[in-house]
């Protein structure tokens, strides 16, 4: 008799549970809907107004920690601004945020292939010149590699 009660419990607990599941991916849907440039440029002031802050303390108290989380928090935001509106004016300056703080957190890796995707989708940013350097330092000294730096060299004197 216990039994028949545990798997009545079970399942009414079981229905109940997909059912806000649905819910939530519902809403998760519905808040995707309403994704604005201006809500992703806020929300990605607030990260930056956030790091801004931090940084100063940590210029104050050396012995003050950044928690990573925060640098991922603002590649994700800047992420989600070009993944989502890639033609706007500001999906360059996302990308150029994406790189740099992949660089702060020297996830050198990450930030060469952001600043590559800078390259591809603005060939002719004004800071190409810094940005081909970066590139070139980062297969010179860091991962010696001689055919990515000859390109990021022709690159550079083609200029």
């Amino acid at each position: 008799m216990k039994l028949n009660y545990f798997i009545l419990y079970f399942l009414i607990v079981t229905i109940l549970a997909s059912c806000g599941n649905k819910t939530e991916e519902e809403t998760l849907s519905s808040e995707e809907e309403n994704i604005t440039i201006e809500g992703l440029k806020e929300s990605i002031k607030e990260i930056d107004d956030s790091l801004y802050m931090l940084t100063k303390k940590k210029m104050e108290d050396p012995d003050f920690k950044i928690d990573r989380i925060v640098f991922h928090e603002g590649i994700n935001r800047n992420k989600k601004f070009f993944e989502t509106f890639p033609e706007d004016d500001y999906a360059k300056t996302a990308l150029e945020k994406i790189a740099s703080l992949y660089f702060r957190l020297q996830i050198e890796g990450e930030a060469v292939k952001w600043r590559d995707s800078i390259l591809y989708h603005y060939p002719n940013t004004e800071n190409k010149t810094d940005i081909l350097i970066m590139q070139m330092n980062h297969y010179d000294f860091d991962n010696y590699n001689k055919e990515k730096l000859e390109y990021y060299l022709n690159k550079l004197l083609s200029l």
